[in-house]
């Protein structure tokens, strides 16, 4: 199960790669070239460090991966927590200043934009609940999604909006609290 799990994220890896930069097509060949990729395009930096920090705990070794998140919180000002689930070409534009934290769930082909905050609301209940978000969603610059909600397929989330409540699919929401606006084109 460990070596499915590790297979899984090389897998999310090279598919991150090739969606971000399809014209390195030996990426996953040579070495160091994914390094240098992931240096030159920040948005495949964010997911390259998170995802090599999530291989590297799979694989129990805590205190190396623990240095791929510490830089990409001192580079880049991201808090991404490594139980975080975060599926296959998800596109982080400006990757500043985004916090996902435990156990959440983003879907494949979801847009993450920058000072984006993804987690639990509080710890007074003793009890974490964290956002599943699912394919194909749109979070726009500074929104907010706090607790055990789950965002429906291909749904807007407007920039500024804080949503505390399950928003359906295919709907734009925007606001403080988030409410649906209009069905998505």
């Amino acid at each position: 199960m460990l070596g499915r799990a590790v297979q899984r994220e090389k897998l999310r890896l090279r598919r991150d790669f090739q969606m971000v930069c399809p014209h390195l097509t030996r990426v996953g060949r040579i070495p160091g070239l994914a390094l240098l990729a992931a240096l030159l395009y920040p948005e495949l930096a964010c997911l390259y460090l998170h995802r090599r920090h999530k291989i590297l705990r799979l694989r129990r070794h805590r205190w190396c991966g623990h240095l791929y998140y510490l830089l990409s919180v001192y580079l880049l000002g991201n808090d991404i927590s490594p139980d975080a689930d975060i599926g296959a070409r998800v596109r982080f534009p400006h990757p500043v200043s985004i916090v996902i934290g435990g156990n959440a769930r983003i879907g494949t082909r979801t847009t993450v934009f920058s000072h984006v905050c993804i987690g639990t609301n509080s710890a007074a209940r003793h009890r974490y609940e964290y956002p599943r978000i699912g394919a194909d969603v749109y979070v726009g610059t500074g929104a907010i999604v706090i607790g055990g909600v789950a965002i429906g397929r291909s749904s807007v989330i407007g920039a500024g909006a804080v949503v505390r409540s399950d928003i359906p699919s295919n709907v734009v929401c925007v606001g403080v609290p988030a409410r649906v606006l209009s069905p998505s084109l």
